[in-house]
């Protein structure tokens, strides 16, 4: 099997173990996988497909092979795989709607290194053993970026998005992360909110001069000082709030 021209969709197998798809290339529709008994998904010959994919509510996934998925015509939700370590979209440019890695509480392992665009919101939430996040390639979205409830995540790296269009960035609720980095980040086009983070030590938004929102720090308990050191207009509120380690912190 090399193309199905509609959707794909394996529901509800709780018997199916195992499922070989490696020769296919390209789904015309959608493509759903909705919890089954698998151990492994591998679409390693999968380039392109025209719909949405979700890969969710699987309790044994231990693994899942997109690595030659370049783009999707619709969103991307890969959520509530209890067992899942590794998710491999290493070929992936473009997401066709919004982005959304949630409740994968093994998951050590997410390579989105190619990923350029995302034409909706991008999240990351409750992935509790994801060390890192980078995006590396990243330099358009079309919705709020939000990272959240991640509780091994220590480091976050997005060097190259320079403006979020009319949406914010939100970093919450994490309690490894040391470090996180937004170095090309000119422009919000709404909210920052940088919340309960509870050893994080300081910020890096060293570039960013304009945010459409508000821009809120709160309950980070390690933040001693922070700087905005380009910032030069905010239209809502600025609030920093209960940082109990914070010492300073400066605006231009």
């Amino acid at each position: 099997l090399t193309k199905v021209g509609g959707n794909l969709g394996v529901y509800a197998n709780h018997a199916l173990a195992d499922l070989d798809l490696s020769t296919l290339s390209e789904v015309g529709g959608d493509l759903l996988f909705n919890n089954n008994d698998l151990s492994a998904l591998g679409l390693p010959a999968l380039t392109n497909v025209g719909g949405l994919v979700k890969v969710r509510n699987h309790e044994a996934l231990e693994s899942v092979n997109l690595s030659g998925l370049a783009s999707t015509g619709g969103l991307l939700h890969i959520r509530d795989n209890d067992a899942m370590t590794s998710l491999y979209l290493s070929a992936l440019v473009s997401v066709g709607g919004d982005l959304l890695v949630e409740n994968n509480p093994a998951l050590a392992i997410l390579d989105l290194l190619t990923l350029e665009s995302v034409v909706g919101p991008l999240e990351l939430k409750s992935n509790d053993s994801l060390p890192a996040f980078k995006l590396p390639a990243l330099t358009s979205i079309g919705g709020t970026l939000s990272i959240s409830f991640n509780d091994a995540l220590t480091s976050i790296e997005v060097p190259a998005l320079a403006e979020t269009a009319e949406y914010g960035i939100t970093v919450w609720g994490h309690i490894a992360l040391e470090s996180f980095s937004f170095a090309a980040l000119d422009s919000v086009g709404g909210d920052v909110y940088i919340h309960k983070n509870d050893v994080l030590p300081s910020l890096n938004l060293s570039m960013l001069t304009t945010v459409k929102g508000l821009v809120s720090v709160k309950e980070n308990d390690a933040l001693t000082a922070f700087s905005l050191p380009v910032l030069s207009e905010v239209d809502q509120s600025i609030v920093v709030e209960a940082n109990d380690a914070l010492l300073s912190f400066e605006f231009p």
